[in-house]
């Protein structure tokens, strides 16, 4: 587990915000840290890239980031990487892409029915206005046999419910200045339309996907390693969800799909 820089000394604010992520990191358990919805996410993720058939690959939502390698392409002269987003500007600054398209994509994907192996979408979820539309396109994009990958934050996790009682302008505000590393990436407008488990798996199942695995994360806490105490006692939230294991309750939901 990597932490973060060290303290900056530019203001007593941001000196004493950092000392505390410092702190906050070096308390965070392993077995919380190292099963984390996007951890999680990310091994999936692989294994479906480097399946058999696989070479036109969406990133839906990803933006100016690809996060894994150029090894796909090395490997597979067929590999093709499409790059699905809102923000063309996002896009731009994405290097890895062989085609971007800036879309709206609960209205569409802009590809051809059936033309996809696999779509991939990493924390894009929470922030549409109609995930059933976009799940529908989705599903019209793949092949007979293809698969999507989800991850999305989980609409009643403590740091959703407080980004929804403060509103997007002071949650945003907030957010960019108590957790560092948001600056660029954090601060989104969130609706999280169908944004719990058993929402979801519904929906897909309605849309004719087969789910081909499910994985809820309660971990949250690193949005409040600002204070070291919240921090704490953020973490026995986390493990005593996690305990309980109610996934309406997770923080992130980890879905595969296959299109039948």
């Amino acid at each position: 587990m990597s932490g973060p820089a060290k303290p900056s000394r530019r203001s007593p604010f941001r000196w004493f915000r950092d000392v505390n992520v410092a702190a906050s990191w070096a308390t965070t358990p392993h077995a919380l840290w190292e099963t984390r919805g996007f951890a999680i996410y990310d091994w999936v993720a692989r294994g479906l890239l480097g399946e058999a058939g696989v070479n036109r690959v969406a990133d839906v939502g990803g933006g100016r980031t690809w996060y894994f390698g150029e090894g796909y392409r090395d490997s597979n002269p067929d590999f093709h990487l499409i790059g699905i987003d809102v923000d063309p500007a996002e896009l731009a600054l994405n290097p890895m892409l062989d085609e971007a398209i800036a879309t709206d994509i609960c209205e569409s994907l802009q590809v051809e029915d059936g033309s996809l192996d696999l779509v991939l979408c990493r924390a894009t979820v929470e922030h549409l206005h109609d995930t059933g539309a976009f799940m529908a396109n989705v599903h019209r994009a793949l092949r007979p046999g293809g698969k999507a990958a989800f991850v999305f934050a989980g609409k009643w996790a403590p740091p959703m419910i407080m980004n929804r009682i403060v509103g997007h302008g002071w949650a945003n505000k907030l957010l960019r200045r108590l957790v560092p590393g948001t600056e660029g990436y954090g601060g989104f407008r969130a609706h999280y339309d169908l944004c719990t488990d058993g929402a979801f798996r519904r929906k897909a199942e309605a849309l004719g996907f087969a789910v081909e695995y499910r994985y809820a994360s309660y971990y949250s806490s690193s949005y409040f390693q600002f204070f070291l105490p919240v921090h704490v006692l953020s973490i026995a939230g986390d493990y005593l969800r996690q305990i309980l294991s109610i996934r309406a309750l997770a923080s992130m939901n980890l879905f595969v799909l296959r299109k039948e």
